[in-house]
């Protein structure tokens, strides 16, 4: 019984981590595109 307990929690550990790395991955993919279009707007105003 111990043991399946354990399991239950390693496996929500490593449940928690996958979704804390897949909100990274979203958080970081939104602000690339905050950035590059930041950078397309100062780009257009200084008109290279």
């Amino acid at each position: 019984k111990r043991q399946a307990a354990a399991a239950r929690k390693e496996h929500i550990e490593t449940w928690r981590a996958a979704a804390a790395r897949h909100r990274y991955e979203r958080w970081k993919t939104e602000r690339e595109g905050e950035l590059e279009e930041m950078a397309q707007s100062i780009s257009q105003r200084i008109d290279f």
